[in-house]
Parts: C-alpha cells; sequence; structure tokens
C-alpha cells in the first residue's frame, strides 16, 4: 500500500504519545473544543469588548465613557472566565470521559487529523455532533453565560460607578 501525501501527513501531525482512548479524548478536547471556544470569546471582545454603542446616543459624553470602559472590562472579564472555566482540569478531565465513552479512538483520530483540513468552527460541530456531547458542551457554557456582573466584583463596582455618573450627569443636564 503507498500512502498519499496528504496521509503522510495527516498522520504526522497526531500526537505520538496519545495512545489511549482517554488521551486522544483529551487532545480532541483541547486542541479542538477548547481552542475553539477561547477563539469565539476573543472574536467577540474584538466585535463588541471596546463597549462602544451601549450607552445612549444623547447621554453626556462622560457618562457614554463612563459606561464603555465598565462594560469593556465587564466584557473582558466574562471572557476570561469562559476561558479559564473551559481550562479547567477538573471540568476538562470530565469531557474527556465523556469523549472517550462516546467516541472510538478512530474517530477521535480522523478529528485530529483534520485540523489542518477542516476549519476549527466546523470540526467542533463534528465533534458535537454527538447528542451527549453537545449537551454536556451546552451545558458546561451555560455556566459561564454572560449575565449582570457581580455587584462585589470590580466590574460590578465599576458597572454601578458608571450608572451612578451617567444618573448625576444627565440631573445635571436637565
Amino acid at each position: 500500500m503507498r500512502w498519499t501525501g496528504a496521509a503522510l501527513l495527516a498522520l504526522a501531525s497526531l500526537p505520538l504519545l496519545a495512545a489511549t482512548p482517554l488521551e486522544l479524548a483529551h487532545e480532541v478536547n483541547t486542541e479542538i473544543v477548547t481552542r475553539q471556544v477561547i477563539e469565539e470569546g476573543q472574536a467577540f471582545l474584538r466585535a463588541f469588548g471596546s463597549g462602544e454603542g451601549i450607552a445612549a446616543p444623547d447621554d453626556p459624553p462622560a457618562c457614554r465613557e463612563a459606561i464603555r470602559a465598565a462594560m469593556a472590562a465587564h466584557l473582558s472579564a466574562g471572557v476570561r472566565q469562559v476561558a479559564e472555566g473551559v481550562q479547567d482540569p477538573v471540568q476538562q478531565a470530565r469531557f474527556d470521559q465523556l469523549l472517550a465513552s462516546v467516541y472510538t479512538p478512530a474517530e477521535l483520530k480522523a478529528f485530529l487529523g483534520q485540523r489542518n483540513q477542516v476549519e476549527l468552527p466546523e470540526l467542533l460541530a463534528a465533534v458535537l455532533a454527538a447528542p451527549k456531547v453537545r449537551a454536556a458542551h451546552d451545558a458546561r457554557m451555560e455556566a459561564f453565560t454572560l449575565g449582570e456582573p457581580d455587584p462585589a466584583s470590580p466590574e460590578g463596582m465599576g458597572l454601578q460607578r458608571a450608572k451612578e455618573t451617567c444618573e448625576r450627569l444627565r440631573a445635571e443636564a436637565r
């Protein structure tokens, strides 16, 4: 049997030591699932992380700036929390176990072998195609859903100060 260049390249890109199903699952988790979640968070920050456009356009400039800065800090902290959460060793180990129980070693190797040929979002969709895997991933992501910041957190206090600044500036403007 002759190996094609693409097949050799795919084999060469596979981890040499990832021999057990759990090791393969961990590799899929870190190289595909976690990486895509982090990249999505970074894309979200690039698109919305400046906090621009959150305050009302008729608010005083100092109010808009205070809201913009507070929201930028809140969004950055939220994305950081998601990244830390998906990289948490306990959470990763649970997801690794699930991947190893749902997929065969050959399927896990196939996911890894496609890393350089398939866009990461598409590859993540393939990994999450198994209903149990999708449900576990969705539950994990739901735990990190961005909501109102904790009022005691630096971001929450910053947002509260921004709101108070805006209320004061709006009252002065009347």
